[in-house]
């Protein structure tokens, strides 16, 4: 059987296949908004159980470069809420890995579930001018904690 790749495009939590996805990409936003059940365990435990064994949960954080809906909250704080809510759900075995993407006076992230990928393969299968970023990729640790 030849590899296929399938892509749905939809709510990962109201999806679902009868192994499980590969890989859920998640974007905090929906029509310009941020999307407050992300910032919930729950939301990423039923994410979770979505995944087939070995499968990957990649988010775009967005960070303080982000307008929120509530003007008491803004973006950094809601991407820390989102990574400490993914957090509790993939920790050990199911780590949280980070890339910041921002400079210094922005702090935009994206996080990837699961084990760390090995290094040297990760930068094998990359097209040239993205195999800088891989060794960018750092274990995620709650500042709070």
């Amino acid at each position: 059987m030849k590899n296929r790749l399938f892509i749905y495009i939809g709510n990962a939590l109201d999806a679902g296949t009868d192994n499980g996805f590969s890989g859920i990409l998640v974007d905090l936003f929906s029509k310009g908004s941020l999307i407050p059940e992300l910032q919930e365990k729950s939301t990423w435990v039923k994410l979770k159980q979505r995944l087939r064994k070995g499968g990957r949960i990649m988010v775009n954080c967005g960070g303080s470069c982000v307008e929120s809906e509530d003007g008491k909250r803004d973006g950094k704080l809601v991407m820390e809420e989102t990574l400490r809510a993914m957090s509790e759900v993939f920790s050990g075995d199911d780590g949280l890995w980070v890339l910041d993407l921002g400079l210094k006076e922005e702090d935009s992230c994206v996080a990837l579930t699961g084990p760390r990928p090995d290094s040297g393969e990760w930068k094998g299968k990359m097209v040239k001018g993205l195999r800088g970023f891989v060794d960018m990729w750092r274990a995620y640790q709650d500042e709070e904690r």
